[in-house]
């Protein structure tokens, strides 16, 4: 079952509209491609979705497929919002693998998502339970492998 978000309670609200926190992070677990074309646009209007509900995200970290757009979503709403970049980390919880993990080769070709907080692990179990355990709701969007493989 295929399944597309759709944005038209943010494009009804004034631009300007200030984003009203709600203190609750909400995990998203996504693919870790760009070949999914769905899985890259249900990413970004997930992104936007929690930026203009006011809640908080937690991704897999790194600015590629699902989760580099749930992360342009969610910071593009919150720029049009009027929040700077020191604002957005406050909202953004990154969990990357350490460098003692993938080694200092792999971590220095990563494109990590900025702004945000970063929470190292050192597996992928401890990468997901952070994901997990960082969240109040938590949720896995369909397109292939990444943080829910």
């Amino acid at each position: 079952m295929k399944y597309s978000f759709e944005l038209n309670h943010i494009e009804n609200k004034s631009e300007q509209e200030k984003i009203v926190w709600k203190n609750w992070r909400v995990g998203v677990m996504s693919a870790s491609s760009n070949l999914n074309v769905s899985a890259v646009k249900n990413g970004e209007a997930v992104g936007k979705i929690l930026a203009s509900s006011g809640y908080d995200a937690v991704n897999g970290g790194y600015a590629v497929g699902g989760m580099g757009a749930l992360a342009k979503g969610f910071q593009e709403e919150c720029k049009k919002r009027g929040l700077d970049d020191k604002e957005i980390e406050k909202h953004f919880l990154a969990s990357v693998m350490s460098e003692d993990m993938t080694g200092a080769k792999m971590a220095a070709q990563r494109t990590y998502i900025n702004p945000a907080q970063k929470v190292e692990s050192n597996s992928l179990s401890e990468r997901l339970g952070n994901i997990i355990n960082n969240s109040d709701a938590t949720f896995v969007l369909s397109g292939g492998a990444g943080t829910h493989m």
